[in-house]
């Protein structure tokens, strides 16, 4: 009789150490942009400085490999209403959050 997939191992099951653990792949990711519009006011303002952020996936469950998204983002300011933003990555991870969506 066929299954419905091949099994496959878990890679870190007897795993006791952190160390031993198998090293995440990194891929970075850019979401850097030089002008977005004010989410009060609606004015188009440019960027005042950048930052990164990484964010832990799951990766390829074959390989046995996490997956570490290195997100650069743009951070902006509207000097019409004062309002400090960053571009959104809410479709990536919740706010203040260190996994991605896929992983909650």
């Amino acid at each position: 009789m066929l299954g419905p997939g091949e099994y496959v191992p878990d890679i870190p099951e007897g795993i006791t150490s952190v160390a031993d653990l198998p090293k995440p792949r990194i891929e970075r990711r850019s979401r850097n942009y030089p002008a977005r519009r004010c989410p009060h006011c609606g004015l188009r303002v440019g960027r005042y400085t950048i930052d990164s952020r990484t964010l832990h996936d799951l990766g390829e469950p074959r390989s046995g490999r996490p997956l570490d998204l290195v997100v650069t983002y743009s951070k902006h300011h509207c000097p019409h209403c004062d309002c400090y933003f960053a571009v959104d990555l809410s479709d990536l991870a919740w706010p203040k959050c260190h996994y991605t969506r896929r992983v909650q």
